[in-house]
């Protein structure tokens, strides 16, 4: 089963240039979380990650090398499942309040509000996911492109070596 892709970024942004603003988001996530971090020290070791992640991102993305590329995918699909997992934990956690009997303010908890907030940031993040896996994709295919061709060995009685091969 293949995975989606996309073309663009937002449907009119090239697709590497939508990888470079993903990236570029990281980096400032990153520094945001460094800020965090004078504050709360935990916030430090999520610091590292998001910019060794994102600056591996970005220099795949620069020099054409998907194997940089490949931890952002990897850690992005993990983040995915995770959000995923949260989700259906609120959402357990929904349907036992609303069964428990007990009424439930909702101007102090709105329920409405929290489900379609879900469902947005589900939705966004699943698209910044196959955007990911996309752009990966993009480079992967342009480094292939460009690897040089493999020389086989020549026959017997060919030299090998001047522009075009000579009989012996």
């Amino acid at each position: 089963m293949a995975l989606p892709t996309v073309g663009e970024f937002c449907c009119c942004i090239n697709l590497i240039t939508g990888g470079k603003i993903l990236g570029w988001l990281g980096v400032i996530q990153g520094v945001l979380y460094i800020l965090a971090g004078f504050q709360l020290p935990q916030y430090f070791l999520g610091a590292i990650i998001c910019l060794v992640v994102s600056g591996c991102w970005l220099y795949g993305i620069e020099k054409t090398r998907p194997s940089y590329m490949l931890l952002d995918v990897v850690v992005t699909a993990i983040g995915l499942v995770i959000l995923y997992i949260a989700d259906v934990f609120v959402l357990f956690a929904i349907v036992l309040a609303l069964s428990s009997g007990k009424p439930i303010d909702t101007k102090e908890v709105p329920l409405p509000g929290i489900v379609i907030i879900l469902i947005i940031a589900n939705l966004i993040a699943t698209y910044f996911a196959i955007v990911t896996y996309s752009v990966y994709k993009a480079v992967k295919e342009l480094s292939e492109a460009r690897l040089p061709t493999v020389y086989q060995a020549a026959p017997q009685g060919v030299t090998q070596g001047a522009k075009y091969p000579t009989l012996n």
